[in-house]
């Protein structure tokens, strides 16, 4: 048994290779969720190395952001992620990017090994700024509470010299008829109370600047694809307008009376390399209180709709062999291991812009679209089709991750700021949205949070109380 290790040199019984596996599993969940529960040693094992992951990105240069994607899976979201919403959230932050709360244990049926939940600072749904809304208040008097059985309480006027306007200073002094144990145990708990209430003012002065920030990279993000996004939907637009007019003149559609844009209402188009999928989804003829529908239309309408994707697919491959190879294209800023896609408007001269998460970490102002590099043998887009036939390109999930957009997750901590409740208490109790609660009970000043997991074991860590 080896001692004086430190955390990060540990084996956790694991060869080298499990090892390093483990650890980027690991650090590709916390980038992901931005909150993840594991065992203690080792949640102590990866906290280091995801500092550094972020600081890394943060420094920007070709090697550092080599090192941080290759700790990674899936690392065309999760490195896109870490280089977008989370270098926007950290850009001010000199240090500190994660935070380790303890969290129990495991079961009697288990092995009982302590628990952990180590998570990014400032995620959106962070247990410090969400214990902050609920819990300081009360925090705050607990320790007005504590230094009063500490301290003796004076208060001494004062006069600024200068401009005339009078203070008054507070003075603390040690009270000695406290015995010596009370007072170790009263001192123990004021620091844990002041930790504990500096940790909350920083939680709560931090986390909206943190929110902002993150919007405005979104927009950012958003402003700079416009061009390229608008560039892309007008070259497929031409050329599926195009195929549905060769389509509507082919004999046997006269059924659908010039509604052929109706036709394609609702679907979706996928260009991938090396084939064009448009999919439309059935309507149910046999739903209640529904539109009646015409069965025969219907399948005249699935017919169109693949005849118009023959024939998109025909100018595609059509246009292809007129623009360079993938080989030609090396000349370009791509980087070697990126994937271009049609979210990046070409597959050569724009897979550096920013706009493209898919692309080189490195950061440039966005080219010119250039009509010369579309429909390339690497090109690749999703669109959804409106009633009137118009697309709408899908942004990639490369792109969705750059950006930060993600599936909406409520969080009650960051709602119910107005809402009324009885005694002042909102009925919309503020906890993270992963901790469950019993029952939606008004709580007293005196009860104990009546919540489960990490608000529990966390309050009862700063007052000492049993669960």
């Amino acid at each position: 048994m080896k001692h004086g290790l430190r955390f990060w040199r540990k084996k956790l019984g694991r060869t080298p290779s499990h090892r390093a596996s483990l650890l980027r599993n690991l650090l590709t969940q916390l980038v992901y969720h931005e909150r993840i529960e594991t065992t203690l040693a080792k949640a102590k094992f990866m906290q280091r190395q995801a500092d550094k992951l972020i600081e890394w990105t943060k420094r920007g240069t070709p090697l550092d952001l080599r090192k941080a994607k290759d700790m990674l899976f899936v690392d065309h979201i999760t490195f896109n992620k870490l280089r977008g919403p989370l270098m926007a959230r950290y850009a001010t932050r000199k240090g500190g990017y994660t935070r380790l709360h303890l969290n129990g244990h495991r079961g009697l049926a288990s092995d009982r090994a302590p628990l952990a939940i180590i998570e990014l600072v400032d995620n959106p749904n962070d247990i410090i700024h969400g214990l902050a809304k609920l819990h300081l208040p009360k925090l705050q008097t607990q320790l007005a509470q504590v230094e009063s059985q500490l301290y003796t309480r004076s208060v001494i006027p004062i006069q600024d010299p200068v401009t005339g306007e009078s203070a008054h200073v507070v003075r603390l002094e040690d009270r000695h008829d406290v015995s010596g144990r009370v007072k170790e145990k009263l001192t123990g708990k004021e620091k844990a109370l002041l930790k504990m209430i500096g940790k909350m003012r920083k939680a709560l002065e931090s986390y909206p600047q943190a929110r902002a920030a993150e919007q405005a990279h979104a927009e950012r993000v958003r402003v700079e694809r416009a061009g390229p996004h608008k560039r892309i939907v007008e070259l497929v637009q031409e050329k599926l307008n195009a195929a549905v007019d060769k389509a509507a003149g082919e004999p046997g559609f006269e059924m659908l009376g010039g509604a052929f844009a109706a036709a394609l209402a609702d679907a979706r188009l996928e260009i991938v390399p090396g084939t064009v999928t448009i999919t439309k989804p059935l309507e149910d003829s046999a739903a209640e209180n529904g539109p009646i529908v015409d069965v025969l239309t219907q399948d005249r309408q699935m017919e169109f709709v693949e005849r118009v994707r023959q024939h998109l697919d025909a100018e595609v491959a059509a246009a292809a062999p007129r623009f360079p190879t993938p080989a030609a294209a090396a000349s370009s800023n791509t980087s070697p291991r990126s994937k271009p896609t049609a979210n990046a408007v070409s597959s050569t001269s724009n897979s550096s812009s920013s706009a493209s998460p898919s692309s080189s970490p490195a950061r440039s102002p966005t080219p010119t679209p250039s009509a010369d590099t579309a429909f390339g043998p690497e090109f690749e887009a999703r669109f959804s089709i409106d009633a009137a036939g118009n697309l709408e390109l899908i942004p990639s999930a490369a792109e969705r991750a750059y950006e930060g957009v993600a599936v909406p997750r409520i969080n009650p901590v960051h709602l119910a700021d107005g809402a009324e409740g009885v005694d002042g208490i909102p009925f919309e109790r503020e906890v993270p949205d992963d901790i469950v609660l019993e029952e939606e009970v008004p709580m007293k000043e005196d009860d104990k949070p009546a919540v489960a997991s990490t608000v529990g074991r966390l309050w009862g860590k700063i007052t000492g109380a049993r669960k």
